[in-house]
């Protein structure tokens, strides 16, 4: 079958191999992002970039020019967020197979922009609770972001205070408990609408 294929053969192909060979294509590339995944963050471990007189995504564009934008912009994200242990559930859900590389990225994207507004105690507690939900097989893409979009709510600068006091007010299934100074103790998001067959805590 994997001959026929290679040789452009494919009307000679049975439809049961068809089949499986559609398969094995999607475990195949699955394969090949964990890989690409974990040669990126050595490779920025070691400063090979830098060392090539090259910024990241210059330099793993030359050495992957199929990847779309989006794709290149996820790897560098992650090949970066690897370079600190605090983002280690991260890369290790995309490592594991358990979370893909995309989804991931998301993630950091949430994370960065609540980082400054937490102790790194908290934001340590932030990285597990999201990678959780993010390897979790029952949480989908939009249950992800809801995830994150809520974090944000609560998490940003008192700046936002207004902005976030409506959305809070929108967001019927989130609840928190204040400490004296403002700061969150407690976050709990149900997923559903009006379900609570699944639930992700987090104590910041």
């Amino acid at each position: 079958v994997r001959a026929e294929v290679a040789a452009g053969a494919v009307a000679l192909v049975q439809a049961g191999d068809l089949d499986t060979a559609l398969g094995a294509t999607s475990t195949v590339a699955a394969a090949v992002e964990r890989a690409r995944v974990r040669l990126a963050v050595e490779a920025t471990g070691r400063g090979l970039p830098t060392a090539a007189g090259m910024g990241l995504a210059d330099w793993l564009r030359l050495r992957c020019p199929e990847l779309a934008r989006g794709v290149l912009h996820d790897l560098v994200r992650i090949a970066r967020a690897g370079q600190e242990a605090v983002h280690a559930p991260l890369v290790q859900g995309v490592l594991t197979g358990r979370m893909p590389l995309a989804r991931a990225a998301g993630l950091h994207r949430a994370l960065t922009r609540i980082r400054g507004a937490l102790s790194p105690g908290d934001y340590d507690h932030a990285v597990g609770l999201l990678a959780d939900a993010g390897s979790n097989p029952v949480f989908e893409d939009t249950d992800i972001t809801r995830v994150s979009n809520r974090l944000l709510a609560t998490c940003l600068p008192e700046k936002d205070h207004e902005d976030r006091r409506t959305a809070q007010q929108q967001l019927r299934d989130v609840h928190e408990s204040s400490l004296a100074d403002g700061s969150v103790k407690r976050i709990i998001m149900t997923f559903g609408q009006d379900a609570d067959y699944q639930a992700v805590r987090a104590v910041l």
